[in-house]
């Protein structure tokens, strides 16, 4: 389990870099104003095309890719987190593991990231 929460958290890193090292440029063609003459548009078109390209989709991809193959290790971690609640209630004893819950903190913050990502490639 400690491997897996070293690459998660690694992975996520990365790409909540490589969001911020972006993130002025996103912003950017976010807020580009569209011109009414076509002649005049083709320049922002150009511009928010190659942000999209180069950045919003390596980040989205990334970040879906990480969120679909970490999700049925937290599946299961959180399964077996509801499970022991389930027991506790019955009188046994409560089993924590401290690895997986840092395991299902650092998906969530993968998840956050994720979906940074999307809302600023379908703006």
């Amino acid at each position: 389990m400690g491997d897996l929460v070293t690459s998660v958290s690694v992975l996520t890193a990365i790409v909540a870099g490589l969001y911020s090292v972006w993130y002025p440029d996103l912003r950017e063609a976010l807020s580009t104003q569209v011109e009414r003459k076509r002649a005049d548009r083709n320049a922002a078109i150009r511009q928010v095309t190659m942000v999209l390209r180069t950045r919003a989709a390596p980040l989205v991809i990334a970040s879906t890719a990480l969120c679909l193959v970490m999700s049925p290790d937290t599946v299961a971690i959180l399964q077996s987190t509801v499970d022991g609640v389930r027991l506790a209630l019955l009188g046994a004893a409560l089993q924590y593991d401290s690895t997986s819950a840092v395991f299902v903190v650092a998906y969530v913050f993968l998840l956050c990231t994720a979906t940074l990502a999307w809302s600023h490639a379908i703006s």
